[in-house]
Formats: C-alpha cells, sequence, structure tokens
C-alpha cells in the first residue's frame, strides 16, 4: 500500500482567498452546484487545495492566437 500526501484542506474563507474572491461568492458557487469540489466535514465545509488548482486550470480561457 502506496502512501499518500497528506491533502491541504481549506476552510470557505481560506479558499476564497486563495481564489482572490469574495467568499459569498464561493459559497453562492457552492449553493448552485458550481465551483471547484468540497468535502462536507460536520457542519462545516472544507476545500483541498489540489481541487482549487485543477478547477483553476479546467476554467482556463486561452486567448485566439489567430487574432495576433
Amino acid at each position: 500500500m502506496t502512501k499518500q500526501a497528506p491533502r491541504k484542506l481549506l476552510t470557505s474563507k481560506q479558499a476564497a482567498e486563495f481564489l482572490n474572491t469574495p467568499e459569498g461568492t464561493v459559497s453562492n458557487w457552492r449553493l448552485r452546484n458550481y465551483g471547484p469540489s468540497f468535502f462536507k466535514v460536520g457542519h462545516g465545509v472544507r476545500y483541498d487545495e489540489t481541487d482549487l488548482l485543477a478547477w483553476l486550470e479546467r476554467n482556463r480561457v486561452e486567448p485566439d492566437q489567430r487574432r495576433s
């Protein structure tokens, strides 16, 4: 059995800071079933830092290179 690196779990506030987005926006995304994956931990919510990075990459928009 291989050991996995420990996950870095962030609170909603920390995730919002990481994404440079208001905490209310992150909460709204969650309620609308949009945004990065998250974990329910008791009554709280936690975000895996690697999930935040993956979500950012999936939402990357490349400029149209043909217009240069």
